[in-house]
């Protein structure tokens, strides 16, 4: 669709600000990173947009799939080592069982909690209890099989949070790309040329004087 709507913007003679190239590069770059600058002279400049364009999609889509990998593998883990369901949908009951080792000492750890909030109110204990118990049974029989699922949880984790920076460099890109756009067509008139460039380590902008 926004391959579709930058070729209407770049060629077609009936767009409402084909005359008007400050808005029409604005919006094409912000559309596809690089599209502006690749059509009207800038190709180095557009063609890195493009590329840091597709290595935020295809590290978006690594780090979810290798996130959907460690999910997986934890709940057939937890399931041979502790009797864990791995069927079970309910995020919290793989938290519960992160939080504590074995089934009995999570309900433990909830009557603590539910204690140490409501110490003179015994029936919001059992409500607290209550509310955040989960249903399904797990127990790992030592300390170390059970660190092993802590850690694959967190390289689920990892794999996450590295999926949101990917999807933040996209939509630097997308904004990088437009401002370059808006700011080079400005100052094209007045021989002034920016380049500006956007990775997941940071972006830059880098401005040029032509005598």
């Amino acid at each position: 669709m926004s391959l579709i709507l930058v070729l209407i913007i770049g060629f077609s003679p009936s767009v409402p600000f084909k005359d008007k190239p400050l808005l029409r590069n604005t919006v094409m770059s912000l559309l596809i990173p690089g599209s502006s600058q690749i059509l009207y002279g800038s190709k180095v400049k557009g063609y890195a947009f493009v590329a840091t364009e597709i290595f935020g999609f295809f590290g978006n889509f690594y780090y979810r799939h290798a996130a959907e990998i460690a999910r997986q593998r934890y709940k057939i883990y937890a399931y041979m080592e502790a009797g864990a369901d791995p069927q079970n949908p309910d995020g919290d009951y793989w938290e519960a069982i992160e939080r504590r080792r074995t089934r009995d000492e999570y309900i433990q750890y909830l009557w603590r909690q539910a204690r140490s909030r409501y110490p003179q109110d015994p029936e919001k204990q059992q409500e607290y209890v209550n509310r955040h118990m989960v249903n399904g049974n797990w127990s790992f029989p030592t300390l170390e099989l059970w660190f092993r699922y802590r850690k694959m949880r967190r390289t689920e984790r990892s794999n996450l949070e590295n999926a949101g920076v990917m999807v933040g460099v996209i939509i630097a890109n997308h904004i990088f790309s437009a401002i370059d756009a808006f700011v080079s067509t400005k100052l094209s008139s007045h021989g002034i040329g920016m380049n500006s460039r956007v990775s997941p380590y940071g972006a830059s902008v880098e401005l040029t004087y032509r005598f």
